[in-house]
């Protein structure tokens, strides 16, 4: 597992695996903090660089880096487990997602959180270390 990141309610545990395209999901209980396997995710991609969750827990947004895309995945409240969306954003070589929560109120439409993508300059090598 290369990048952890914890769902912002606490309940579930999410790690990024490069060499199976995949991200993990576990339940933390709340009471001992220990960790139960959920289930895997597969990334519609290559090489899940990077990972982010937006603020209020309904979606993951994962950067397959080897296959240029941001793919989105709703998270599911009550047991953690990852669904696509159905939306992929082409995005070359992105190596970070962040989440920004916009000073403008939110719409009908959608949220007032958007996403930024980071990429390596043109000029880094792939086997050069982004954090």
């Amino acid at each position: 597992m290369r990048r952890n990141r914890a769902h912002p309610g606490g309940r579930f545990l999410y790690g990024s695996n490069r060499g199976h395209d995949s991200i993990v999901c576990f339940a933390v209980d709340d009471k001992t903090g220990k960790l139960s396997l959920v289930g895997h995710e597969s990334m519609q991609g290559k090489n899940p660089r990077h990972f982010a969750i937006d603020p209020s827990g309904s979606l993951l947004l994962a950067a397959n880096q080897e296959s240029d895309s941001v793919v989105s995945f709703r998270i599911n409240q009550d047991t953690g487990v990852l669904t696509p969306t159905g939306q992929t954003c082409r995005v070359s070589t992105t190596v970070c997602l962040t989440m920004v929560t916009s000073t403008a109120p939110a719409t009908a439409a959608g949220s007032s959180t958007e996403a930024v993508f980071l990429r390596r300059p043109a000029a880094q090598s792939r086997e050069q270390s982004v954090t």
